[in-house]
């Protein structure tokens, strides 16, 4: 007769070459067996893995719900994990999750601008500098788990909706996710997942002003930059309209720059040399007028 659980989990974790071999078993054959031993030997970090791994093969949202739910459980279990990255991780990605499967319903039928395709949603991520890191990636806390996250053969079965071709939202990180929302006319949603995610106003913005720029809603944009003064500056505006194609957009927002060099490197790029140079004779700025004509602002 086996041992009751927690003797068995006792005796296996006790024994490094028993725990290996058991690990590599019932990774395969009894994952439910494997987080049960983790959870009687009190190591709750890793039955939280597990679940976690588990998470995402789900192939229905809701499963995937409740295994992350599971995760966030075993992590309060010990005290110690509580309020560990790993624990406030867990419960982001089922928060993001939740969030994801209402965007997808409410954009079923819909469709982005065509222009918008043409820009990548994952450049917004290249914006932000340090800002970036901690709310780069909650879509994919179990990356480091090894895990493919492919998607959902049992999207419609869960949610009683056709499929779309490739899933707008789900498995996709937050900031991708609130590009998306702009893209798909949720400004309202993106505002409600950038107080949820707590996201950092200067990434919120370098995130609004690509998405917008993308969609060619040029009045979108100018209204975002007459909304307060912005904490990102304005050459970004210029660079999403360059990025868009539309440099005639993009001039729009050199007189909002800073400084006279800022405005003479963006009137050079554009090809307005002449103007470079006034703008330089009118700052005083012999140094500026110097690197305009040994061209060292291209």
């Amino acid at each position: 007769q086996p041992p009751p659980p927690i003797e068995f989990a006792q005796l296996v974790c006790g024994q490094p070459s028993a725990l290996t071999l058991y690990a590599s078993y019932a990774g395969l054959q009894d994952r439910s067996g494997l987080k049960g031993l983790y959870t009687h030997a009190g190591r709750s970090l890793d039955a939280a893995r597990v679940a976690l791994r588990d998470a995402y093969r789900c192939s229905r949202p809701e499963e995937r719900l409740r295994a992350l739910g599971v995760a966030s459980e075993l992590l309060a279990l010990d005290r110690a994990l509580s309020g560990a990255p790993a624990a406030r991780e867990a419960a982001e990605a089922q928060a993001l999750l939740r969030s994801q499967i209402d965007l997808e319903l409410a954009t079923i039928g819909l469709s982005p601008p065509d222009s918008a395709l043409l820009v990548n949603s994952g450049d917004c991520l290249n914006s932000g500098g340090a800002e970036a890191g901690r709310e780069r990636d909650f879509a994919n806390s179990g990356v480091s788990f090894g895990d493919n996250f492919g998607a959902y053969g049992g999207f419609a079965q869960g949610l009683g909706v056709a499929p779309p071709p490739e899933f707008r939202f789900i498995d996709t990180s937050l900031s991708q996710t609130l590009h998306t929302c702009f893209l798909y006319s949720q400004g309202r949603r993106a505002a409600k997942l950038r107080s949820e995610f707590r996201v950092p106003d200067k990434r919120f913005w370098h995130i609004k002003i690509r998405a917008l720029a993308s969609c060619r809603d040029w009045e979108a944009l100018e209204e975002l930059a007459r909304e307060r003064k912005s904490p990102v500056g304005y050459g970004p505006f210029i660079e999403a309209c360059v990025a868009a194609g539309n440099l005639e957009e993009g001039k729009k927002y050199i007189s909002r720059l800073g400084s006279a060099r800022e405005k003479a490197t963006f009137l050079v790029r554009f090809g307005c040399v002449d103007e470079a140079r006034e703008l330089a004779v009118l700052s005083k700025d012999s140094q500026l007028l110097e690197s305009i004509a040994r061209d060292e602002l291209r």
